[in-house]
């Protein structure tokens, strides 16, 4: 497919596939997406997908309109999967103005019960060479989904940082590790909001492209709704990203969702948010008691526990422990330290050192991952073979390389690997209840 360069407003150029800004890339709210971003021309669009051999489905398509200051204004076109079966392989096509401009191929959500593979990683979208390992390894391993864990982008959380750091790297034409691969327009993406997405995306005088995680995820929304983070600008720059929103903000910042043998709860730490009010712990609590699944995951960005220098005073989600505990959760995932980062057990001041993961798989306490390896300039420290400077409950880290964590979930067990950017296996354990 022909490649081309779109000139938007100051931001300069931004090369995408065809006639796009962001080529398709698959999403998850409940329903299955497919998502593209596209100048204001006035096309007339249109996608089509089957998960039979012969039938077609037209997708019920609607789209947004973003202008703001110092870009171009540019559509969000959604795409809604409505009638895909659970786990189906499925393909589809996007038409512009009657005309086929691309096709992939995916396949439709995990339902409860079903063997599910998950590919976990943070601080991303950089740029780097890093990076485009990780998205290479990453679509080398097939995951059913992804769930980013924050610093999505960087600087800002800018659309100009996803249009040059993220999209083309994430679903980049074909796959390399020095470009990266076509992994979103074939595997739904999920994410938690980091700093650098929303709360140093939040001035939109000096960043009116900012805040876009509200405007390029398409998240399930259904969790608890905080009061909105304060927004600094003009009153015409905040309608511009508020009309451009739409309902997605702030509600899509927290949510859970299940798939395969796991229910997720996603949170947004930002610190312009009190999580230890009431009503949100309580929501918290009610959360995890009515997950269905037999594995329990918590996802946010700023680790809780971890044993590095960087970031060590930022550990205010330690606060919900008590919460993860008593609602059996299994894993917290976490990101903002750029390197990969696993606890032994924990349960109030108790550390489980018994577990090994091989030997004793069964955990006396919530295991927490750091997976913050992603792309972002790594957090190295040489502190990889210095136990002696790591925290009591830290069984492992490694920051030597970039690095993406894989799950392998059924009901009786989770086989959890850290995979680097040269393919090679840095850790691997196994979880029983």
């Amino acid at each position: 497919m022909k490649r081309v360069l779109l000139l938007l407003g100051s931001i300069g150029l931004c090369a995408a596939e065809g006639p796009f800004i962001a080529s398709p890339y698959l999403q998850y709210d409940g329903s299955v997406y497919v998502l593209w971003h596209a100048p204001d021309d006035g096309a007339a669009w249109r996608v089509d997908y089957s998960f039979t051999a012969s039938a077609w489905h037209n997708a019920e398509l609607t789209s947004r309109r973003a202008a703001v200051r110092r870009i171009s204004p540019y559509r969000i076109h959604e795409a809604k999967l409505g009638r895909l079966p659970p786990s189906a392989a499925f393909q589809y096509r996007v038409y512009r103005n009657s005309q086929q401009v691309f096709a992939a191929t995916g396949t439709g959500w995990k339902p409860l019960g079903a063997p599910t593979r998950i590919a976990v990683v943070g601080d991303t979208g950089y740029g780097s060479s890093g990076e485009k390992q990780i998205v290479f390894r990453m679509h080398q391993a097939k995951p059913d989904y992804v769930v980013i864990t924050g610093d999505i982008v960087y600087e800002h959380g800018q659309a100009a940082d996803y249009w040059k750091n993220y999209f083309p790297i994430y679903n980049a034409a074909s796959p390399s590790p020095t470009t990266g691969a076509p992994l979103l327009r074939s595997t739904i993406t999920l994410a938690a909001p980091g700093n650098h997405d929303t709360d140093e995306s939040r001035n939109l005088l000096l960043r009116p492209d900012g805040l876009a995680f509200f405007l390029f995820w398409k998240l399930p929304g259904n969790g608890f709704d905080f009061p909105e983070p304060r927004l600094i600008g003009s009153a015409a720059d905040q309608r511009a990203f508020r009309q451009a929103a739409g309902s997605a903000f702030p509600k899509s910042a927290n949510y859970s969702f299940d798939s395969g043998d796991i229910h997720w709860t996603v949170i947004d730490s930002n610190t312009y948010l009190i999580w230890n009010t009431p009503l949100f712990r309580d929501w918290l609590v009610k959360d995890l008691q009515s997950a269905a699944a037999k594995w329990k995951f918590v996802a946010f960005h700023h680790a809780a526990f971890h044993s590095s220098q960087k970031h060590q005073f930022q550990r205010q989600m330690r606060n919900l422990s008590d919460i993860f505990e008593a609602g059996g959760v299994d894993i917290v995932w976490a990101g903002h330290v750029h390197n990969y980062q696993r606890s032994f057990p924990l349960r109030g001041e108790q550390i489980d050192k018994q577990f090994d993961g091989s030997r004793r798989t069964k955990a006396g306490g919530v295991i927490h991952i750091v997976t913050g390896a992603g792309g972002a300039r790594l957090h190295t420290e040489g502190r990889d073979a210095r136990p002696s400077r790591w925290q009591p409950f830290t069984a492992v880290y490694f920051s030597r390389l970039h690095s993406f964590t894989l799950v392998e979930a059924a009901a009786d067990k989770l086989l959890i690997r850290q995979i680097d950017a040269l393919g090679q296996e840095q850790d691997r354990f196994t979880l029983t209840h």
